[in-house]
Order: C-alpha cells, then structure tokens, then sequence
C-alpha cells in the first residue's frame, strides 16, 4: 500500500468530506458557518485577542494578528468565515477561519516562502491563515471541518496552491493540516518564530513511500535535524505520539522513491 494525502478532512459528523466534492453549508452541533465582513471586525479582533489569553501555552502557539490584518481580510484580502452557536436571544461567535487571497505582487503571498518567483504561480496562491474556536468547542474536528471549507473556497476562487504555516509548538494546529493532507515542506523563520509551511496542490493527489522504517524527528527537536530531512527530498507527512513525544513523520514522495 501507498501512503496518500487525505482525501478530504474528517469532518465533525464522523468521515470523510472529498475536496473537490460539493461540500456541506450546515455545521454539526448546532454551529452555523456565516461569512464575516467589516461590521464584524470589532467582535472579531476580540474574540482573537480573547482566544489568546485563554491559551493552554503562554505565549499562545499561534500569531497575535493585528486589527489592521483582520480588517483587511474582512474586506480586500480574502475571507473570514464565523462560526456562530445560538445562546439565548442572538447569536454568539464560537469560532472564525481566514482564507488569504493575496495577488501576485504581495510581498507576503507565502509562495515566496517557498521560492515561487513566476508571478503566474504567485496569483494562484491562497493562505489558510488562521482558524480559532472557543476552549468548550474543540475536540469536534471542527478546525480539520474548516480547513476543508477553506480549501474547497479557495478552488472555487480559482486558487490552485494552499499554504499554511504552523509553529512547531502547536501539536494541535500541525495535526490538523496534515490530516487534510498539507504536508510540511519547508521549515523557516517567520513572524519572530519558526514555522513549519505546509502546502497543497488542490489540482491533484500526493502519493509518498510506503517507508516501513519512516524517518521521524521530534518536533522540538534542533532544528538543523528538520532541515537535513526536507533538503534531502523528504516532507513532513504525520505526527507520532512517541513515548509522550511527538514527532514529525518524513517520507518521500512515491515518484521520488521509485526512482
């Protein structure tokens, strides 16, 4: 047997959602999936800052973005969705996701990170950026639910890469993208940490080696251990709870293995 890329994310309800299939507006537990737009921002720039100081790890594993950010993509930039649970008499926000569409000419189009220089490609590219939902809600599948939403917004914008990054101290986050099939493919310097950047080709299927001895670092390793493993053609493709330490799955892609 192969080892694949997802074939979409396991969602909330239990199972498999496929990318390029007609994916559902109804969320389980009761969750409605709305479109955010600029009216939002005031609410949205605290539920973030709230989500920040609630955090398990402190400082939290994830970017603090500025309101400047959110505004942006509540508007030009991309999109952001919310998740909204029915307290009472109105709605309250539960959870929100952020799809970046950044142009060709943005210097922080993540494709860059990635050494991307045909503006062609650049314009192709959209960010999944940021997904956070309330401590009580977690545990569902709903970041893996949304990052399929993300994916599926994305092809439909016509977009054909998807990139994301993730700290190596969030465990959770990395998880979770590489259960929709994002495999780690670079390990950089990024917003005053490093980040794992992970990416997927919505056009087609990744296959790797079936490896019955992987290659597996743990994620807090030193770092150099990390970059030995991508520079030698490997990507980063699963996290393994070993002895109580997590560690990143490496494997070649199956026409590389072959060779």
């Amino acid at each position: 047997m192969m080892a694949t890329a997802s074939q979409g994310p396991a969602n909330a309800a239990g199972g498999h959602a496929p990318l390029h299939g007609a994916w559902p507006q109804a969320v389980p537990y009761g969750l409605v999936l709305r479109k955010m737009d600029i009216g939002d921002l005031d609410r949205l720039t605290a539920f973030h800052a709230e989500l920040h100081q609630l955090s398990h790890q402190q400082p939290a594993p994830f970017v603090r973005e500025k309101d400047v950010f959110f505004a942006e993509h509540l508007t030009s930039a991309g999109e952001v969705w919310g998740l909204w649970e029915n307290a009472g008499p109105k709605y309250q926000l539960a959870g929100y996701t952020v799809v970046g569409l950044p142009t060709a000419s943005d210097p922080a189009n993540f494709g860059r990170d990635l050494g991307m220089d045909d503006e062609a490609d650049l314009a192709l590219v959209a960010h999944l950026d940021g997904t956070g939902v309330l401590p009580h809600r977690r545990g569902l599948g709903l970041q893996r639910y949304l990052t399929g939403y993300r994916m599926e917004r994305a092809r439909t914008l016509g977009r054909k890469t998807v990139i994301s990054m993730a700290s190596p101290q969030n465990s959770f986050s990395l998880s979770n993208l590489l259960q929709c099939g994002l495999p780690v493919q670079r390990l950089i310097q990024k917003y005053d940490a490093l980040r794992f950047v992970l990416v997927r080709d919505l056009s087609g299927q990744t296959t790797y080696e079936n490896d019955p001895h992987p290659v597996m670092v743990p994620l807090l390793a030193n770092p150099e251990e990390h970059v030995r493993c991508l520079q030698a053609g490997r990507v980063g493709i699963a996290l393994r709870d070993v002895g109580g330490t997590f560690s990143l799955v490496y494997a070649k892609r199956r026409e590389e293995a072959d060779q």
